[in-house]
């Protein structure tokens, strides 16, 4: 809903991302566990699957606790001593910093879930488009994007649906794709990838927990 508002308005979405354990029982919210690692970058790529063109920490500081909600540490605790939360928020945001510089000046073109049973309210299962035929392994979210100035080429984003599982997938190309480049994240820059099969159509991925990966299709 909000990518497509989003989409609608011309409007770029922002999103917060859980970064502590908190009750909030108080406000009908319930109890919240402490994300560990792959989650907070879990929910970073789904939330970028989507389209997010900003990331914030729900919370920085740790909040007072009030009658309503209780909070447990976040990025950096009430005394200001630096929890592991910290060091997860540092980890993802020096990750953003490369995968955010390509996907910033992008336009979402479409949202699609593949291999996954029960699909979210509002998710698309996958179908065959003009870019992948199939996909086969490990559920994960395919996100497509273009460059709002033109061009033929499109950026692929897999993000891997677990936060607990690495992601075994394989995704079938159409004839059409002439050259794939996949982002490297340490090296800041697209490295060519051969596909795999006779004709080479096949593209195998390991995606870790939380984790995902941006390739560039260009066509004939």
């Amino acid at each position: 809903m909000i990518r497509r508002f989003s989409l609608n308005f011309g409007v770029h979405s922002w999103v917060f991302i859980q970064s502590m354990g908190f009750d909030g029982s108080g406000l009908g919210l319930g109890k919240r566990r402490t994300p560990d690692e792959n989650e907070i970058f879990w929910q970073i790529n789904v939330s970028l699957a989507y389209g997010a063109k900003g990331i914030q920490y729900f919370t920085y500081w740790t909040p007072d606790n009030s009658p309503q909600i209780k909070f447990g540490d976040a990025l950096v605790a009430k005394d200001g001593t630096l929890t592991p939360r910290y060091e997860y928020a540092t980890n993802a945001d020096e990750y953003l910093k490369v995968m955010g510089r390509e996907l910033l000046p992008l336009t979402s073109e479409s949202v699609v879930h593949a291999r996954e049973g029960r699909l979210p309210r509002g998710a698309k299962a996958f179908r065959a488009d003009n870019r992948v035929r199939t996909v086969s392994g490990s559920p994960v979210i395919l996100s497509r994007f273009k460059d709002p100035n033109g061009g033929t080429e499109r950026y692929l984003f897999v993000a891997n649906r677990s936060l607990a599982k690495v992601a075994e997938t394989r995704l079938t190309l159409v004839d059409s794709i002439s050259r794939v480049s996949g982002l490297d994240i340490e090296a800041e820059e697209f490295v060519e990838v051969t596909p795999t099969g006779d004709p080479p159509r096949n593209l195998p991925l390991r995606i870790g927990p939380g984790k995902a990966q941006l390739y560039r299709l260009e066509t004939t």
